[in-house]
């Protein structure tokens, strides 16, 4: 959990240790020894902040926790929030309407399959795209977003400190 978003998922899900990669994917931490070395030490939650690089070892991120936690301690997982459309990103897939909607589709589309593999071990899986809205849906490219954020120097990718925020407050009954 990195960056604006970790801290306020950090800050609201009370104290712990935080474990923390930009640009990971749950294949990072699959086999992570200070990962392994947390699970081993018996942690009374575990709060998860991924999908925004991907979603490859999803599978083995969850069975590596559950082979250390059989199941009796809770997981929550934040997935992928949705990309917001920019004028210039370093994420240049988000710099045109094409580009834009397939990021937000795919995003979306990975989050709806890590969310049935968490809630198959009956574990919290939180679609960002639900909570993060817009106050009014926006156009773009002919097509309307219901699920974004505003802001005017962010990349567009990783949540603004405003938006984490704002997200956090609204989950936080959940973590």
């Amino acid at each position: 959990m990195a960056g604006s978003l970790g801290k306020a998922l950090m800050s609201a899900g009370g104290p712990g240790k935080k474990l923390a990669k930009i640009g990971s994917q749950a294949s990072y931490w699959a086999d992570h020894p200070r990962l392994i070395s947390m699970l081993e030490k018996g942690p009374s939650k575990i709060i998860i902040s991924l999908n925004g690089n991907g979603i490859r070892g999803t599978g083995d991120l969850l069975n590596l926790i559950h082979s250390y936690t059989k199941g009796e301690v809770p997981v929550t997982w934040s997935g992928a929030p949705p990309p917001l459309r920019k004028r210039e990103s370093w994420k240049k897939s988000i710099t045109s309407d094409s580009g834009f909607a397939k990021t937000y589709d795919r995003r979306s589309k990975n989050n709806k399959t890590v969310e049935a593999m968490v809630e198959g071990y009956s574990w919290t899986f939180i679609n960002p795209y639900d909570y993060i809205k817009y106050s009014t849906p926006k156009t773009i490219g002919g097509r309307t977003f219901e699920s974004g954020y505003t802001c005017k120097s962010c990349d567009g990718i990783h949540l603004p400190k405003r938006a984490s925020r704002d997200y956090v407050s609204k989950i936080s009954g959940l973590l």
